[in-house]
């Protein structure tokens, strides 16, 4: 059975996006970093939650997050060629328990 899922928990590094589409769905995308320590490393992840709940307070830069969902491939034209990247597509994206922001 192929599995796809991931779980990122790292700091918001750049205020969300806020995206609404010409047919009207809305989208928030976020860039998280995380830190590993073998070896020295941070990675920033592009995170994006489509039609998010409504009323549910957005992150802060700085503060710590958590994003559940599936990774996915993205590709498109830049003038050097075609290029990719990956990121989550969100099922979630929350404070991490024991953050809090102020009011």
């Amino acid at each position: 059975m192929d599995v796809n899922t991931v779980e990122v928990r790292g700091r918001l590094v750049a205020p969300p996006e806020l995206r609404v589409s010409d047919t009207g769905s809305h989208t928030i995308r976020v860039l998280v970093a995380t830190r590993s320590e073998e070896p020295s490393r941070i990675d920033v992840v592009p995170a994006t939650l489509v039609d998010p709940p409504c009323g549910d307070p957005l992150p802060r830069t700085g503060d710590r997050v958590v994003v559940e969902g599936r990774l996915q491939r993205r590709f498109r034209d830049h003038p050097d060629g075609r290029r990719s990247g990956i990121e989550v597509i969100a099922q979630r994206i929350g404070l991490e328990e024991g953050d809090c922001q102020d009011g």
